[in-house]
């Protein structure tokens, strides 16, 4: 890897090649295709992507993994809302309004109602 003259890195192809076999060997197996996931209504959520609620100050995680949302105890719920609605002891939650969202190429968590407004704008 280098720096080209405006401070971005640059990788080779030797070093592109690496990370594609790092991809293939470390990430496929754990969640799935990158390319491939959940369509949570307007809003898709790649494999990989972190999915988080918290309720009465304790905070849940899941993930979509090969297509599924799988919660860190490892049950598959329908849909995201199933999910916010079993975090919060099975009352009924609006899952836009509780989940944040975190997609796997970044570090920011999201909150999903933005996500699918900044979703529904960009269709209109």
């Amino acid at each position: 890897m280098w720096n080209d003259p405006f401070g971005n890195d640059v990788w080779t192809s030797k070093g592109q090649e690496y990370l594609a076999q790092f991809y293939e060997r470390d990430e496929k197996p754990n969640y799935g295709v990158i390319d491939r996931g959940y369509q949570w209504k307007e809003v898709f959520l790649q494999n990989g992507t972190e999915v988080k609620m918290t309720y009465k100050g304790r905070a849940k995680f899941s993930r979509i993994v090969h297509e599924n949302l799988i919660d860190e105890d490892g049950v598959k719920f329908d849909s995201p809302a199933k999910w916010a609605n079993a975090v919060a002891n099975n009352t009924s939650r609006n899952a836009w309004r509780d989940i944040w969202v975190k997609f796997p190429d970044t570090s920011k968590w999201v909150f999903a109602d933005d996500i699918k407004r900044k979703t529904k704008a960009q269709v209109n």
